[in-house]
């Protein structure tokens, strides 16, 4: 079983856990686990040797009795010591879609109060999530095209607001393709959204036409459509005719009614 799996199956199996995770570093398939400002990677096979919550406390705070345990790990050549980038502590969109997998609403609760509260609440709004991260991905794609770089696809490369702290890329690919491929970043957050059934619930139909109103908001950023004026000169020309019409109307209902008039008063003659 993979590591994904095995620690879908964990996390399901001991609730304690649930709380602490925070995503996985792909790159080395650890498990990150964060609580009141700690964070540190942990093997899936010392994970699984976690019982209970003592013990996650005493590994984030580098306890001598769990590091018993984690030596149990393959040894490693302390000569030539892991060296780790500052990129791994930051979190990214890449762990918003790891912690929707894995269906940790706390891990994703613990991510979006950084950013995404209510004032007016107080708790976490998911909408307000999406909204900061559809806007901070309008303005990478945008600037990716006017620059002609390439848009970038990996989301290590993203914090958890949509913002690109990666290296510049060059590209082949059209407009068309960054802007699509783009609204992956947004997706992250569609499918996060799910686990706030109280707040939103978006279907297959509701991504694809957020995904079409999407595009359409960045080729008009990019391509702003002439301001066409309020009045156009043909619709006033066509009140001006209907008003002239509307008097000829009048007009010749009156010639009517004067034509009867006489009639009328040609026959009560006659009976006179």
């Amino acid at each position: 079983m993979d590591v994904k799996n095995r620690l879908i199956t964990y996390y399901k199996n001991n609730e304690f856990i649930q709380k602490y995770v925070r995503g996985m570093d792909t790159s080395t398939n650890e498990i990150v686990l964060a609580y009141n400002g700690l964070t540190k990677n942990i093997s899936m096979d010392a994970l699984e040797n976690i019982t209970d919550e003592t013990a996650v406390i005493s590994f984030l705070n580098n306890n001598t009795y769990l590091r018993e345990e984690i030596k149990k790990e393959p040894e490693i050549n302390m000569a030539e010591p892991k060296i780790i980038s500052n990129e791994l502590d930051r979190e990214t969109l890449n762990d918003i879609k790891i912690l929707t997998e894995i269906k940790s609403r706390a891990g994703l609760d613990n991510m979006l109060k950084e950013f995404a509260i209510n004032e007016s609440t107080g708790l976490i709004d998911v909408n307000k999530a999406i909204e900061v991260v559809e806007k901070n991905t309008i303005d990478e794609v945008v600037k990716s095209i006017k620059e002609h770089y390439d848009f970038d696809l990996d989301l290590q490369k993203y914090d958890i607001t949509g913002k690109h702290f990666g290296n510049i890329l060059t590209t082949d690919r059209s407009d068309d393709e960054k802007i699509m491929s783009s609204f992956n970043n947004i997706k992250v957050y569609l499918d996060a959204a799910n686990m706030y059934v109280e707040q939103v619930h978006f279907t297959e139909d509701d991504i694809n036409r957020k995904m079409k109103e999407y595009i359409d908001k960045v080729k008009e950023i990019l391509h702003p459509a002439k301001n066409i004026p309020k009045t156009s000169p043909v619709v006033i020309q066509e009140k001006e005719v209907n008003q002239s019409a509307g008097f000829a109307d009048i007009f010749v209902l009156c010639l009517i009614v004067i034509v009867y008039v006489i009639i009328i008063a040609n026959l009560i003659l006659k009976l006179i």
